[in-house]
C-alpha cells in the first residue's frame, strides 16, 4: 500500500481512506470468505475490518506495516465472527 496515501489516512483524510478501501475490499472479501465459507458473513466481517481499520489507523505506528497490520484486523473479525457462530448466536436479527 502506498504509505504516503496511508499517511494522509492517518491525519483524517477521508478520501484517501476511500482509496485505500476501494483496493483493499475485494481482496478482503475473498479472504475472508476463503475463512469463512460463507459469503454474508465474509462480506460483514470485510466490513467490520474496513471500521476497525479507520478506527485504529492513527494508532498505527509504521505505515509500511499496514498491509499486514490490516490483515490481522480483517483475520480478527473473521474469528469474531467464527466466535458467534459457534455459540450459536444469530448472525443477524431478523425483522420478522
Amino acid at each position: 500500500m502506498d504509505t504516503d496515501l496511508v499517511t494522509q489516512a492517518q491525519i483524517g483524510d477521508k478520501e484517501a481512506f476511500a482509496a485505500i478501501a476501494a483496493v483493499l475490499a475485494d481482496r478482503y472479501l475473498a479472504a475472508s470468505h476463503r475463512i469463512l465459507r460463507d459469503l454474508a458473513l465474509a462480506e460483514d466481517a470485510t466490513q467490520q475490518a474496513l471500521l476497525a481499520i479507520w478506527r485504529d489507523l492513527p494508532q498505527l505506528r509504521d505505515p509500511a506495516r499496514f498491509d499486514a497490520w490490516s490483515y490481522r484486523l480483517l483475520v480478527r473479525a473473521c474469528y469474531a465472527s467464527l466466535a458467534v457462530r459457534a455459540a450459536g448466536a444469530p448472525a443477524f436479527v431478523s425483522s420478522n
